[in-house]
């Protein structure tokens, strides 16, 4: 127990107080993106969009893509894309 609990007070030490710069960036960008959606995001309310609604939102998925044609544009949501895109920086950058 007490080698976790040495790892765990590294890992915070090392990990996230020394890092702080990464996770800022990624919640002002994050919530710069999801700002622009607000409306469209708050499907089911009249009121502004909670934080369960964006993260319903996030992680929603599309739906099946079938018969694509030519004139089609296939987009990938942005907001799911940089979750995942900071989520490889992270491990990637796990020292």
């Amino acid at each position: 127990m007490v080698l976790f609990k040495r790892q765990l007070i590294h890992d915070i030490k090392n990990g996230i107080v020394r890092r702080y710069k990464v996770y800022v960036l990624f919640m002002i960008l994050l919530s710069v993106v999801l700002a622009f959606w607000d409306r469209r995001i708050a499907l089911y309310t009249t009121d502004r969009a909670g934080l369960f609604d964006y993260l319903i939102y996030i992680f929603s998925g599309k739906e099946e893509i079938t018969n694509l044609t030519v004139q089609d544009v296939f987009d990938i949501p942005i907001a799911w894309l940089f979750v995942h895109i900071y989520t490889l920086f992270s491990i990637g950058n796990i020292s």
